[in-house]
């Protein structure tokens, strides 16, 4: 997908929609030592910097790595994580997009969506497949509750000599031999 285009104008047209003529004050709850490693405060810097235009000020709450599970995420409305990259998305979707998904941090659900996985679950044609996550691609982006701002780079490979790694998960090194 396209990424959605940079519109100050839109952005107040909507907030203002909803309620916020004059703006909103907004709290990122999030930890350079979470999981997810180095470039969260890079990233909330930017969001912050992005939003001023459009009239949303972003208060940027480092939270200790060592509490932040317990005292930030799903715990605030607005927070940092990250998910490992997948290549197959079914190992992604069914938890973190479906309603009743383990890890659907947002609390967003939407009955068609859910409806889509499970097809995309069973579908064995490829090309169908496509367009059944293409789909819930679109709907995620355009009515979602999650904000994905930057997919970090993972190496990938495939031999048979590499023993310790499952494809589609990010390498782990010293997880990693070779045969």
């Amino acid at each position: 997908m396209e990424p959605l285009a940079y519109d100050v104008e839109k952005a107040k047209a909507l907030l203002a929609e909803a309620g916020y003529p004059e703006g909103l004050e907004l709290t990122l709850h999030t930890s350079e030592l979470m999981d997810g490693g180095p470039g969260v405060n890079a990233a909330a810097v930017a969001l912050q910097e992005m939003l001023k235009a459009a009239g949303i000020t972003l208060t940027i709450e480092n939270v200790p790595g060592a509490s932040y599970y317990a005292e930030a995420y799903l715990q605030v409305p607005f927070f940092t994580s990250w998910f490992p990259t997948f290549s197959e998305p079914d190992a992604i979707l069914p938890l973190a997009y479906i309603s009743t998904g383990a890890y659907n941090e947002s609390g967003w659900g939407d009955p068609q969506v859910d409806e889509w996985v499970a097809a995309g679950r069973t579908e064995l044609d490829l090309e169908k497949r496509k367009t059944i996550y293409a789909e819930i691609q679109q709907r995620i982006s355009a009515e979602g509750g999650v904000l994905i701002p930057y997919f970090a780079p993972y190496l990938q490979a495939a031999s048979t000599r590499l023993q310790g790694h499952f494809p589609g998960l990010r390498l782990v090194f010293r997880d990693l031999w070779l045969q």
